[in-house]
């Protein structure tokens, strides 16, 4: 299972680009023709009565999903320190383990020995991280960028080896369609478990499943699951 996961990973990373380059980012401009101010408010009253507010519950309102970027325009960066505002720009980034035999990932409010660490993770995989500014981001083991240009990462997973491998972190809505899943544990795991939390900054668990043999999980956009000696496969 780990080998097959790594694999694709392997060649993600040699498809990075080595230089910097800024992606584009276009507007569209939409212009609408003015209608005559009764028929603009018979159109307004029909919309509030056939399409109610309520329907929409697949993700809370605060929910906002990154814009899908072609990987070949990312920037890659490795192991260090960073300074978030200045070394790197605030922002949810995703992180994949290198040949090292684990990633890790620390998040501390400043430099130095005595700093307060805000959050850690050491991954198998992929791990996904929010970082804000003037905090100081400290990577071992891994390679990261944007989250903006990962979503291939999950396509190509799925694809080649058919679920999401254990030691590696998804966000729905973007990453993985919401809806339900099957959680699989992995041979030899000694703890199985998938955690689902509120955003990146791994603070903030909705739920943890302790994975006993197989489980099933529903998923909500903009929820993150992080697996830990468990596998995710969708429910066709």
């Amino acid at each position: 299972m780990r080998k097959a996961a790594s694999i694709i990973l392997l060649i993600l990373m040699l498809g990075l680009t080595a230089c910097n380059s800024e992606g584009t980012e276009t507007s569209t401009d939409n212009p609408t023709e003015t209608s005559p101010p009764a028929e603009v408010a018979q159109i307004d009253t029909e919309e509030e009565e056939t399409i109610p507010i309520e329907e929409e519950t697949s993700s809370p309102p605060y929910i906002s999903l990154p814009e899908e970027k072609p990987l070949e325009e990312s920037t890659s960066y490795g192991e260090g320190m960073y300074k978030i505002g200045t070394d790197l720009p605030a922002g949810i980034y995703v992180f994949m383990r290198n040949n090292s035999l684990i990633g890790s990932v620390t998040i501390k409010d400043g430099s130095g020995s005595d700093a307060n660490v805000i959050a850690v993770d050491a991954f198998d995989e992929i791990s996904i991280m929010e970082v804000s500014e003037g905090q100081y981001l400290d990577v071992k083991g891994s390679v990261f960028l944007d989250i903006s240009y990962t979503k291939v990462m999950s396509e190509l997973m799925l694809e080649q080896v058919g679920y999401y491998p254990e030691g590696s972190m998804w966000l729905t809505g973007f990453h993985i369609p919401a809806g339900e899943y099957k959680l699989n544990e992995s041979e030899g795991a000694v703890l199985s478990a998938a955690t689902i939390y509120a955003d990146a900054t791994h603070t903030n668990p909705l739920d943890v499943i302790i994975v006993e043999g197989s489980a099933y999980v529903t998923l909500k956009d903009g929820e993150y699951i992080a697996l830990k000696g468990a596998s995710l496969t969708p429910i066709e």
